[in-house]
């Protein structure tokens, strides 16, 4: 062995599977120590030793980054190591190891079982570095696959709550979640004292505590212990017991068997105090939350109903919104308001897409339109552009004269009430040209940017609430318009103020667009001269409204 290399050992375990972990680092440390006395390298040749727990998949592990630093500083030129995938799984590490060996900085990587040198082909290297960054990302995929199999199989890929076990078999993947034999049933005792109405959280845990003997289960680091109240709290609230389970956020029906009901499971969320209903929401619709009832104000609240169609043996979903009678209810009863009917889904979209119509302008206009106001917006930008010098002129200007005012107080050239009364009157003055500067500023940024979302959305609102999502619809119907409300099966809303003049020309632009010769078509801009209808291209009162005085 080479007497003139410098080694630095490096130890290191992923902090994201310690329970798993094949090799621990004093593991590893004891085979190193063995491999150093087979290769016969003293302890003299060996600098210093860096360990750490923490994965390899990523850059920014930082005891590693310590020794390449020592390494390019010439303090070292070897390495030692458990294997090639202890020092890197990711191509950035891997490439600046490899980097130093092609440099000669490093002359040596000693592991179990294989060297690396700077004379050896480096395809060795970079396959072996390879191989390790690959096993990630197929673990990464594999995981994610897995996953998404138990998710479509209803089998949670959670930790088993108190009173279930999950499986363990020798082939992975294939695990679920069961009762736990031994606390299944102690548990189910546990929700009939609530569900019985006679006891408080504080009474249930001292029964299952200290006359049941009841203790949760014994895994590695923790468990075995009497269970806590904090933990009992969120044993009646997880839906987990009613067969259901939460997954990043979203809700989803599980094949394990339920400890409660449905109905259970609602009754014990209300006796815990919680309003409304308690289970996690299981459907989405478009206009959740957006539309209210006319006559009482309660919300208007959508649900799901299924009917079999007899003569096809279909079972067929309608989405059906009404009134929920909730505002100025007592106890939740029904308010007293005359709206009862359910309006399906398909009627209210009818009515939605009826009035975005109207409001809809031809392709052509709005990009003769848009490109009227961009070439109109460089001339608007350079007389901004002057105004804003000016007033950062003026600005200057009225900072000096308060500098020159507070010289002459400190030089006593002026008395107190002097002072303050020139320094209000300047100061005020500084306020408003900096107030009149910001809003020049926006001006000059944003102009056009309004003008050119109103277009959008009347080019493209229908097609997009027509073909879009359940979200691209709710955005549609509020960008229409604020306060939507439903009275006997029809939809009211206040239109937002910049739809007016589309409303008002949409129609006459579709008939000059069918009338007109080519020479005046809507791409000619010479036509803007003699068309009536302009204003609504720069109508600054119509497309950027302002509040009235």
């Amino acid at each position: 062995m080479n007497k003139s290399i410098k080694y630095f050992r490096y130890f290191r375990k992923s902090t994201e599977d310690d329970n798993r972990q094949v090799q621990s680092i004093p593991d590893q440390m004891r085979d190193i120590e063995a491999l150093c006395a087979t290769k016969g390298i003293p302890e003299n040749q060996i600098l210093d030793t860096y360990s750490e727990s923490r994965s390899a998949k990523a850059p920014g592990r930082v005891e590693f980054n310590k020794m390449l630093d020592r390494i390019e500083r010439g303090e070292a030129n070897g390495i030692i190591c458990y294997q090639a995938d202890r020092l890197s799984r990711n191509p950035v590490d891997s490439g600046r190891l490899q980097w130093l060996l092609v440099q000669g900085k490093i002359q040596h990587i000693l592991t179990i079982g294989r060297e690396y040198r700077p004379e050896d082909n480096q395809i060795v290297f970079s396959v072996d570095s390879a191989q390790s960054s690959e096993f990630i990302k197929d673990l990464r995929t594999k995981v994610k696959r897995g996953i998404e199999t138990k998710l479509n199989k209803g089998q949670a890929p959670i930790m088993a709550p108190v009173g279930y076990l999950n499986t363990k078999f020798q082939e992975r993947g294939i695990n679920y979640i069961i009762p736990d034999p031994e606390r299944f049933d102690l548990m189910r005792k546990g929700w009939d004292l609530l569900l019985s109405g006679k006891h408080t959280v504080a009474d249930i845990l001292n029964i299952m505590n200290n006359e049941w003997g009841f203790t949760t289960r014994q895994l590695r680091t923790r468990g075995g212990k009497p269970i806590s109240r904090s933990a009992l709290y969120r044993i009646f609230s997880d839906p987990f017991y009613c067969g259901m389970f939460m997954y990043r956020g979203k809700i989803q029906n599980g094949v394990h068997t339920p400890m409660v009901t449905v109905d259970e499971f609602d009754k014990a969320q209300i006796l815990l105090g919680k309003s409304g209903k308690p289970r996690p929401k299981v459907h989405s619709f478009s206009f959740s939350g957006c539309i209210t009832c006319d006559e009482c104000g309660s919300a208007v609240v959508a649900i799901e109903k299924q009917k079999l169609i007899k003569s096809t043996g279909e079972l067929k979903k309608y989405i059906l919104y009404r009134c929920s009678h909730r505002k100025g209810s007592d106890n939740g009863k029904d308010n007293g308001c005359s709206q009862k009917k359910y309006v399906n889904v398909d009627i209210l979209e009818k009515q939605i897409t009826d009035e975005i119509q109207k409001y809809t302008i031809h392709t052509d206009f709005c990009e003769w339109a848009l490109d009227i106001l961009r070439s109109d917006h460089k001339s608007e930008s350079r007389q901004n552009q002057a105004i804003n010098e000016s007033l950062s002129r003026s600005l200057v200007q009225a900072q000096k004269e308060l500098d020159n005012l507070t010289g002459m107080r400190i030089r006593d050239l002026i008395d107190d009430d002097k002072f303050v009364t020139e320094k209000e009157r300047i100061s005020e003055s500084i306020a408003k040209l900096k107030t009149q500067l910001s809003q020049t500023e926006l001006r000059s940024s944003n102009t056009n940017k309004y003008a050119e979302n109103v277009f959008d959305f009347a080019q493209n609102a229908y097609k997009k609430f027509t073909a879009g999502s359940q979200d691209d619809k709710k955005t549609i119907l509020l960008n229409f318009g604020g306060n939507w409300r439903m009275r006997d099966e029809k939809l009211l809303c206040d239109k937002h103020i910049y739809l007016e003049p589309l409303q008002k020309y949409s129609y006459t632009l579709d008939q000059l667009k069918n009338r007109l010769e080519p020479e005046f078509s809507l791409t000619n801009k010479s036509f803007r001269d003699n068309l009536e209808i302009y204003p609504v291209v720069r109508s600054e009162r119509d497309l950027n409204p302002r509040p009235s005085a």
